[in-house]
């Protein structure tokens, strides 16, 4: 019961103990409505679309066409599931069921941050600055062709750190690394063929557009590999290979690609992945 006061009215000459009376009830009710206390007030949070910022901190699909041009084998992981992804208090992570396909084993885990880069434990599109995410896709698949024989396996051990930012302004930029060590084996018509690559793909400043069908404005992909052939018994061969991607808001990206001491300048549209046209230089 909220505390009140009364007020005894002093009675003057010709006054109405009525009158009096009335004043005393009101002014109770007055103190007891005003000290009356609503308890806190519970806010929702602004819904965000957790699963959509993974995807786009990702990128496989830019950090594909980076992939091919240094020769690394190309890997197609389900979309993530958040709600598979609970919040692990020890790692300030949310970490995810990992997605098991073909021999080819993907771990992922992601971090919300606020703008300060304090990990958040849930998804609010006021506080929400960035999203940090860890991929770690790890195995053996193989393949036989029951067309020419041949016997293939690739194996991968690949380790991806991506942070996409600018989640409370209307610009997203993407910036990370990429590490790997990869082996590509075949045996055919008895002839075994490995290649073993060691490569390094760094995002940087890529504007991630929020509208579909658009490109990104800027931002570079930068895949640096170190491959080594074997033949058969004839003596391995070690190449080198840097390729850089420029993005210029449009279908149509500029690549530098240079490998051992042959370079060139290319053009790519990406919507069409046959249309590469390049120039020595």
């Amino acid at each position: 019961m909220p505390s009140s006061f009364v007020v005894t009215p002093r009675r003057r000459r010709g006054g109405s103990p009525v009158r009096a009376a009335v004043l005393t009830a009101t002014l109770v009710a007055l103190a007891a409505c005003g000290d009356q206390s609503t308890g806190p007030h519970t806010i929702a949070p602004t819904p965000v679309d957790v699963s959509a910022l993974v995807t786009s901190a990702t990128n496989a699909s830019y950090n594909g066409v980076a992939r091919s041009l240094v020769l690394l084998p190309a890997f197609v992981t389900s979309p993530i599931n958040t709600a598979a992804c609970p919040y692990s208090s020890k790692d300030q992570a949310f970490v995810c069921t990992p997605i098991v396909r073909n021999g080819i084993t993907a771990k992922t885990s992601y971090q919300l941050l606020d703008s300060g880069g304090h990990p958040l434990s849930s998804a609010d599109a006021l506080t929400l600055a960035s999203i940090r995410v860890v991929t770690d896709v790890d195995g053996t698949t193989s393949l036989v062709s029951t067309t020419t024989g041949t016997i293939s396996s690739t194996t991968i051990h690949s380790h991806a750190d991506n942070t996409l930012s600018g989640l409370l302004t209307d610009k997203r930029v993407l910036n990370g690394v990429t590490t790997e060590r990869d082996t590509l084996s075949s045996v055919f018509s008895g002839l075994a063929t490995q290649l073993s690559i060691s490569a390094t793909t760094t995002v940087a400043k890529l504007d991630i557009p929020q509208t579909a069908g658009a490109f990104p404005a800027t931002g570079t992909i930068t895949s640096d590999a170190s491959t080594t052939e074997s033949l058969g018994g004839s003596t391995p061969f070690t190449s080198n290979s840097h390729a850089v991607i420029t993005f210029n808001g449009t279908s149509s990206v500029t690549i530098t690609l240079a490998v051992g001491s042959f370079s060139q300048h290319c053009t790519l549209d990406l919507t069409n992945a046959a249309g590469l046209t390049c120039t020595p230089g």
